[in-house]
């Protein structure tokens, strides 16, 4: 299914699990629409069901970002120039890809950087638990500064 994070077309309580990969979840500009897509998640999770947000570590990002890249392969060069904006709490990336010495395609990404307390207050928000995070998908512990940020969200059960 192909549809819009914020309205999917899923019903109800339908899965045991939900995961946001490769730092899907952060694109929206505006903070209501980050709260609508926990919202969606949390309507279709079964009650107990987990929601895993794969994050860039804000920290992190901060002491390991690359201002520049340009890589070339098979007769392509990949031009990536990356930035922090909004007081640090978005990561922006240009990305223009040159074939045969003209460009051919180049695009913007601007991605919300979220602090541990943020993803709590909008678990909160959204009627999700905010069990923890981790630094990686082997387990290991977010450390900020080191690892990328693995958060995972639960829909309580019901009651009764």
């Amino acid at each position: 299914v192909r549809a819009d994070m914020r309205a999917l077309p899923l019903a109800d309580q339908s899965f045991g699990a939900v995961a946001c990969l490769f730092s899907s979840f952060g694109y929206f500009e505006a903070e209501a629409d980050h709260l609508r897509v926990l919202q969606e998640a949390r309507r279709v999770l079964r009650p107990g069901g987990g929601l895993l947000l794969d994050l860039m570590d804000p920290e992190t990002v901060r002491f390991k970002l690359r201002p520049q890249d340009v890589q070339q392969n098979e007769g392509r060069t990949l031009e990536v120039e990356r930035a922090l904006a909004d007081g640090g709490r978005r990561v922006v990336k240009s990305i223009r890809m040159i074939r045969d010495g003209s460009a051919t395609l180049s695009w913007h990404e601007s991605v919300r950087l979220f602090r541990r307390d943020e993803l709590e207050t909008l678990a909160v928000r959204a009627g999700l638990a905010f069990e923890g995070t981790w630094g990686d998908f082997d387990g290991r512990r977010h450390l900020p500064g080191e690892t990328r940020q693995l958060a995972v969200l639960r829909r309580p059960r019901e009651l009764g």
